[in-house]
């Protein structure tokens, strides 16, 4: 399924979500800094910035953080979705000078696939602000837009100081090949035995692993991802509730329902009608 480009913009926060074809995609650099944001299924990409070449699976949540004036080239064989997130430079040295840092020697460190959870977090919460029409108003996304402003500055910057260690980490090719499998197996009933087993630890040390990288529980990342593929196939409009609830993991269309409209706030109902009624009106 593809969603509809959405775009937004402020003085303080450019943003749009948009679907993108397979090939080769050619970017000129950024007039300012850039976030983007992997949206879906994993998916293998080549990435070149500025002569720089990345190669490698991109997962759902995966950053990549692109400096001002920076040209990138993107390739892949599949069709996907992103969330771009650009902030003026103006944010950028504002949180700069109330750091007591000097604006014109911070620079951005161009970032490949990056696992940051407060970064990921942030950009998802202004991905669903933008789907819903920004409910909670500009003064919540512009004050998103800040706290992205200032982990970029302070942890992802030449100025940047290493973050202290706070618990046990594995790295971070053992984490995707978890988040890979999460994806991969998203329709079955996934244990914490078998997801400890894919990267090599006990069950106790795969839990606090995993919540001190991701920023949650195990749990609650495969019910995130459960609902996020359950939204995407109810806006295809050609599964059943039932056919969907099976296909994404859920016990039963009541437990489907349940959670879809926890988190997105309709019912899958209401998505399957609105997905098919968009759909007929197509010649």
């Amino acid at each position: 399924m593809k969603i509809e480009n959405t775009e937004w913009r402020s003085e303080w926060i450019y943003l749009r979500l948009e679907s993108l074809g397979k090939g080769i995609k050619e970017c000129a650099g950024p007039p300012d800094p850039a976030i983007v944001v992997h949206i879906g299924n994993a998916l293998t990409l080549r990435c070149d910035f500025d002569g720089r070449s990345h190669r490698g699976m991109r997962l759902h949540g995966d950053v990549n953080v692109i400096p001002a004036q920076m040209p990138s080239r993107w390739e892949t064989r599949e069709e996907y979705t992103e969330l771009s997130i650009r902030l003026p430079r103006k944010l950028i040295d504002e949180i700069a000078n109330q750091s007591d840092l000097d604006p014109a020697r911070v620079e951005l460190r161009e970032q490949f696939h990056l696992r940051d959870p407060r970064l990921q977090h942030i950009s998802l919460a202004l991905k669903t602000e933008l789907e819903a029409g920004f409910p909670n108003g500009r003064l919540f996304s512009e004050s998103l837009a800040n706290a992205l402003g200032v982990l970029l500055v302070h942890q992802h910057s030449n100025l940047s100081t290493a973050l202290p260690s706070t618990g046990p980490k594995i790295s971070a090719g053992r984490l995707r090949r978890m988040l890979s499998y999460i994806d991969n197996n998203i329709g079955s009933d996934l244990s914490l035995a078998e997801l400890a087993d894919v990267v090599g630890l006990g069950i106790s040390h795969c839990k606090t692993t995993f919540r001190n990288m991701m920023g949650v529980p195990i749990h609650q990342y495969v019910l995130q991802r459960r609902v996020e593929q359950a939204r995407i196939l109810l806006g295809g409009g050609r599964h059943s509730i039932t056919e969907i609830a099976l296909m994404t993991g859920f016990s039963s269309p009541s437990h489907l329902a349940l959670h879809v409209r926890r988190v997105l706030g309709l019912s899958p109902r209401d998505l399957l009608i609105s997905a098919r009624r968009k759909n007929s009106s197509f010649p």
